[in-house]
């Protein structure tokens, strides 16, 4: 991997050359007095290069409907989630439905929806549980009211963690990184300043119907597998999985950052299979 600055201010540019021969280029960024902004060049490069050459960019020939989207965190498996129109899926949908029965309006309302019962392996997640992540819609009136969520803009997926022993439920809501500098910018810019990239990312947070907002914030991106190992090793953190033949599959990476502590605790991959008929 290569990065090369040409040109002069304020027409500088800057080049990043993936050792698959892939090449991306954006104009150098400043800083209120004039100073290029190198370093913060080179994370927007990388972000632009997974925008254009990334697992998301390159449609996969064998992508279907139906899927099965491991969460590798420190090694292994620690959670997987099924489309429910998968019979796992079906099958944790008919537990919902029969425990918290109207919670909101239509479990099936998508086949592409995303259920597991998990484990937790991290707080605020705390008993057995079970997830489900609506995809294709913004929270509703009623579960922003319920929640007193007080974002502006929201992505369109959310998910619900349901507590299958205190039948307790979290929200995590998703926003862009625009919205997280608006309502949050203090801890948006402590994030932003570590991450490995900048431009692909996004941001999720987990509130419980007191409307108290959790501590522990997730970031969401995408970049080489190596860029973010080199990153983990500098925080003493695990990489959550080393059998590079799984990153093809990698849909994004999503690291937590805890505001009480002010350091980042996991980082987690998201691996897709897709199941055909």
């Amino acid at each position: 991997m290569n990065f090369i600055a040409s040109g002069t201010a304020p027409h500088a540019k800057m080049t990043f050359t993936h050792d698959d021969g892939n090449t991306v280029e954006v104009e150098m960024r400043y800083n209120s007095g004039g100073v290029p902004e190198v370093a913060l060049t080179k994370k927007i490069l990388l972000s632009a290069y997974e925008d254009i050459f990334g697992n998301i960019a390159v449609p996969s020939a064998d992508r279907t409907d139906k899927s099965i989207h491991d969460v590798y965190m420190a090694g292994s498996i620690g959670r997987k989630d099924y489309t429910i129109n998968n019979n796992e899926g079906l099958a944790i949908v008919e537990k919902l439905e029969a425990s918290w029965p109207g919670f909101i309006p239509n479990y099936r309302v998508r086949p592409y929806c995303l259920v597991s019962e998990f484990t937790p392996l991290r707080v605020p997640y705390i008993n057995p549980s079970i997830s489900y992540y609506m995809m294709g819609e913004q929270p509703s009136d009623a579960l922003i009211t319920t929640y007193s969520l007080p974002y502006e803009t929201y992505k369109n997926w959310y998910g619900l963690k349901f507590d299958t022993i205190t039948t307790e439920v979290l929200i995590k809501v998703v926003i862009s990184k625009e919205e997280m500098l608006r309502a949050h910018p203090d801890i948006c810019n402590t994030i932003e300043a570590s991450i490995p990239v900048y431009g692909n990312h996004f941001f999720g947070l987990i509130y419980n119907s007191d409307g108290e907002l959790d501590p522990n914030i997730d970031v969401y991106f995408n970049t080489d597998y190596n860029i973010v190992q080199e990153w983990v090793d500098s925080m003493e953190l695990t990489m959550p999985y080393t059998d590079l033949t799984l990153s093809p599959k990698r849909i994004f990476w999503g690291v937590v950052y805890n505001t009480t502590n002010n350091n980042f605790t996991h980082i987690k991959a998201y691996i897709v299979n897709y199941i055909e008929d």
